[in-house]
């Protein structure tokens, strides 16, 4: 592998959020989700959700989904005093990431990567 610091990224609660992790990457809001996370969310088996998630990369490329991804986050205008307080007290807990960054999420080791419009996604590491 590499002699990078990996950040473990932990999902506590399936529960909420489709299991999303929040986090910040390069100074934007963002979560991880995982097939696994949305399976558990919606009450359905996540193995067998990875492996519909895995026939589908094969047999449909155009339309498959990755089995882990990152969202960045909305924005939101708001009149409630306190909103903006109250979401930056949040992010202060999130942890700070950036692009190359190393994580290991759901087992695997990722690296943070740039994609198209200015997203970021995960390349698997070798272990």
């Amino acid at each position: 592998m590499t002699d990078k610091q990996v950040t473990e990224i932990r999902t506590n609660d399936y529960s909420q959020d489709y299991g999303g992790v929040n986090v910040l990457i390069d100074g934007r809001e963002a979560s991880f989700g995982s097939v696994v996370g949305y399976a558990l969310y919606n009450g359905k088996d996540p193995v067998e959700a990875v492996l519909n998630c895995k026939e589908r990369m094969v047999t449909q490329p155009h339309n498959g989904h990755k089995l882990v991804w990152i969202s960045l986050s909305g924005t939101a205008i708001c009149g409630d005093p306190g909103y903006y307080e109250r979401q930056e007290q949040r992010r202060a807990r999130m942890p700070v990431l950036k692009t190359g960054d190393l994580v290991k999420y759901e087992g695997n080791v990722y690296e943070i990567v740039p994609e198209h419009n200015k997203n970021f996604g995960l390349r698997k590491v070798a272990a």
